[in-house]
């Protein structure tokens, strides 16, 4: 059973198939550290080893991890078993029991979600402070003005603002999983500044494409209004990133990874469909274009030049 050391990590033994799709499953020592970003594993508890040898067989940075997910279905002759979606790599493992396993999938899960952590309260003494409409939910600089500290807030990301000034959307106090969708979902984004990639909670509307950082937040991120996606289609500008497709707008272009190459097409689908745009041909037949080979490729025979070889001396 998996259990918090005192240096607040979570720890425990796991079942993990290290050699992809074999079936075989070996007991390994996992530590997830959320401190340090890692989920690692050893060959044994660190402690009950050498300390010439207590460095880690493998590990992932939790930045890169996209979806952890019961895999029972995969492996229905592993019981207890669960998958870690990294960076387009997969990671299969087994639990001891149902239980630890949902542990590990929650911890997994939250560890890798962005997060804001809560501002500390200060233990110093007050001071007169004047506060810009809107400072406690963004970023801030501070500027002092006839001895009254000015708090006038920043724009640090696009995250934290809506993608349109005219896109505007009342959550009424609902969490993003229990509002009125078309479709919804987790995939990862990369923001529009600072071009780093983060999961978040994606909502489709009749009106907007929303996107939350987690299915309980109440407030939107950003928003993508209907009126200013111009289309959406399979992605080629990350060649590193698998099932990648972009929402292209009049101002920028968003690109989003999806878990898999089923959620993907299903995303394009549903959002030219519901927002009535011209489906792509490379989304309709995207099975087929993936297995094309282009020296498979059928040719016109009539038209393609043939040389005719007769045996030496033959005339006809």
């Amino acid at each position: 059973m998996p259990y918090m050391d005192k240096r607040g990590r979570l720890c425990g033994f796991l079942n993990i198939e290290e050699k992809e799709n074999s079936g075989r499953f070996s007991r390994r020592y996992f530590i997830l550290n959320t401190k340090e970003g890692k989920f690692q594993y050893f060959m044994d508890n660190p402690l009950n080893l050498p300390h010439n040898n207590r460095t880690p067989v493998d590990g992932i940075p939790l930045q890169f991890i996209s979806k952890v997910s019961d895999a029972r279905k995969q492996h229905p002759k592993v019981d207890s078993c669960f998958v870690v979606n990294f960076a387009g790599k997969t990671m299969f493992l087994q639990a001891d029991d149902s239980k630890d396993m949902r542990m590990w999938i929650e911890a997994l899960n939250d560890a890798s979600r962005i997060t804001v952590p809560t501002s500390m309260e200060s233990t110093k003494e007050r001071v007169n402070e004047w506060h810009q409409d809107g400072v406690s939910d963004r970023g801030y600089k501070t500027e002092i003005a006839g001895g009254v500290v000015c708090k006038i807030p920043i724009q640090t990301s696009d995250d934290d603002v809506t993608e349109s000034s005219e896109g505007e959307f009342d959550s009424h106090g609902e969490p993003a999983y229990r509002l009125p969708a078309i479709k919804t979902g987790f995939a990862v984004k990369q923001g529009g500044m600072r071009k780093n990639w983060k999961r978040r909670y994606f909502v489709l509307t009749e009106q907007n494409i929303l996107y939350f950082s987690s299915k309980k937040a109440k407030e939107p991120l950003g928003l993508i209004p209907r009126t200013d996606v111009q289309e959406v289609k399979i992605s080629t500008k990350h060649p590193n990133r698998d099932n990648l497709y972009e929402i292209v707008t009049h101002k920028r272009t968003f690109y989003i990874q999806c878990d898999n190459p089923e959620e993907m097409v299903s995303w394009i689908e549903v959002i030219q469909k519901t927002y009535e745009l011209e489906p792509e041909k490379s989304v309709q037949s995207s099975g087929d274009q993936l297995m094309k080979d282009p020296a498979t490729e059928a040719f016109d025979m009539e038209n393609f030049p043939v040389t005719k070889v007769y045996p030496h001396g033959e005339w006809v």
